[in-house]
This record gives C-alpha cells, structure tokens and sequence, in this order.
C-alpha cells in the first residue's frame, strides 16, 4: 500500500471534507462548534462544507497550500466531487505560509478581532439536533470561542511564519505515518525559510508534533460558563498552542 505526498487541486477538497468529519465530529469540540452537525452528517453539511473549504482556499491561495497523501493502490468514486474514479485521498493538512519580507497592507489583518459566525444555525431536522450539548446552535458562544482562539493567534503568529490549519487522517488508515508525512512537509517548508511553525494541537494530536518539534506555548482550555452563566454546560473546547522555533537560514 504506497502512500503518495503531493500538492492537493480543488478536486480533491470533496474527498477531504468527507473524512475530516470522520476524524473529529462529533469528539472534538472545536471541530462541532466550526461545523456544526446532526449525527450522522448528512450530505447538504458535507456539501456545504466543501463550498466553505473551497471559499477560504480560493481568497488566499498567495498563502494556503493544501498538501494530501493517497493510497495509489485504491481507487474511488468522489460522490461529492464528479464521481469519477480517483485514487483514494487518505489524509490532508492545509498549511498557510508567510515567507519572509511579505508586509501587511494597509488596513490588512491575517485575524479577524471580531467573529460573525454566521454558519451557526440550528438543524434543519428537529429530530436530529446539531451535536453537542446546544453549543453548536448558539452563536453568540461560537463567536466568544472563535475570538478566544484567534487572540492567540494575533498575538503570537506574527512576521514570517508557517501555520498547521488542519491536519486530518482517514480512521482507516491511523498510525501509518500519513500524518507524519504531511507534518514533516510543513516544518521542511519552515526550515527552507527560516522560520518559526505553529499548531493548535488537539489533545489527540500533540505527541505526533511534539515528535516533529513543537513545544507547547499554551495549554487551552475555555470556560464560557464563567463567562456566562448559560454557557456552564457546554463543555471545555481545548487544545495545545504550540510552536517549533525557526531553523536553518540565520
């Protein structure tokens, strides 16, 4: 079964939506809160998904490379995409890069201070509520996570720099080295530039960037109910900022 590294196109974001679902929904919190799903996911979120994935991709393609491994031995049929034979598309990590001597425009920002969350909407089926103790139907607590997470983000991703967005394995194929691969493309990218590397690490996913050379900045973990009292009961979203210190150039 030959895993192969390449650079992803827009037809493969079908195949990779599909399994980030399976990855993350419904255990991870941060994951349900972004994307809000019933149980199981149905196909208008899985399509829906796609478009969003492919409308943040298609406004910053100068920064975002989205990198896949594929099992060239199996082929499939993207349902979502046009349902043509393809070779399997088994994990993905989309990396947005900085180099160095690019500056902010005028009045630009990388993260946003304020979060219109407006994807948060309650299931169109009553019978099959979006996942996750009412978290995921309530905007105004998606949007104070949101801000939570990007704060950090403004205050630590600043300058050259490269950052691990999301980084997905199809369950099927855990502890294969898929993920390693995809990690280890990013930090190549960081060492060749001479810069720092980043991630927001779910608790699942930290000893394999702790093996690639990230420590931990930040352990989060966010308590809205002492925020507000009606979000005491909608769980703790977590994760490990982390960061790998610049190699390579001087």
């Amino acid at each position: 079964m030959p895993l192969q590294l390449s650079i992803a196109t827009e037809d493969d974001i079908p195949q990779i939506t599909k399994f980030q679902f399976a990855a993350f929904h419904p255990e991870n919190r941060m994951h349900r809160l972004i994307y809000p799903s019933p149980l199981p996911v149905p196909d208008s979120i899985i399509s829906s998904t796609i478009q969003r994935t492919l409308k943040a991709w298609r406004e910053d393609k100068e920064h975002i490379t989205w990198v896949i491994i594929k099992d060239t031995d199996t082929k499939v049929k993207d349902l979502f995409g046009d349902g043509k034979e393809k070779d399997r598309v088994i994990a993905a990590a989309k990396w947005i890069i900085w180099p160095p001597g690019e500056t902010l425009k005028e009045g630009e920002t990388r993260w946003p201070d304020k979060i219109d969350a407006a994807w948060v909407k309650k299931s169109d089926d009553p019978e099959k509520p979006n996942f996750g103790n009412g978290a995921a139907d309530d905007k105004e607590y998606v949007e104070w996570v949101m801000e939570e997470f990007f704060e950090r983000r403004r205050e630590r991703i600043v300058g050259p720099a490269v950052l691990l967005d999301v980084c997905c394995t199809d369950p099927e194929y855990h502890r294969r080295g898929a993920g390693k691969m995809l990690v280890r493309w990013g930090t190549g990218k960081a060492d060749e530039l001479g810069v720092k590397a980043f991630v927001e690490a779910s608790p699942e996913g930290r000893r394999l960037y702790e093996s690639c050379g990230f420590m931990m900045v930040e352990d989060v973990v966010l308590r809205g109910g002492k925020v507000n009292k009606k979000w005491e009961e909608y769980g703790e979203p977590d994760w490990g900022f982390m960061v790998r210190e610049k190699r390579g150039k001087n």
